[in-house]
């Protein structure tokens, strides 16, 4: 009577060991799909993030040749703010 306890008693360890398996596999099965999903995310963000930096590149590039050239045009106007003054001196 004792032994047919235990074994019952085994019996429904091993069921509740079983059952707590599955739940652990059906969380750690989960668990990967939200990686999975975590990590094309990631590396959509990460395809994106390398388009918009090479487009900030592309416009600082021409933000720059534009400052040059409105720094041309501020020497030139005031060469020839000068060249009015001395003119004006000069006659």
């Amino acid at each position: 009577n004792l032994q047919d306890s235990l074994i019952d008693e085994m019996v429904d360890l091993a069921r509740q060991l079983k059952e707590s398996s599955l739940v652990v596999n059906q969380s750690v099965q989960d668990t990967v799909k939200i990686l999975d999903s975590t990590e094309r995310a990631m590396e959509h963000s990460l395809a994106s993030t390398g388009s918009a930096t090479a487009r900030a590149s592309e416009v600082y590039s021409l933000a720059s040749k534009t400052t040059c050239f409105q720094w041309l045009l501020i020497f030139l106007m005031t060469c020839m703010f000068v060249m009015v003054v001395m003119l004006i001196r000069v006659t």
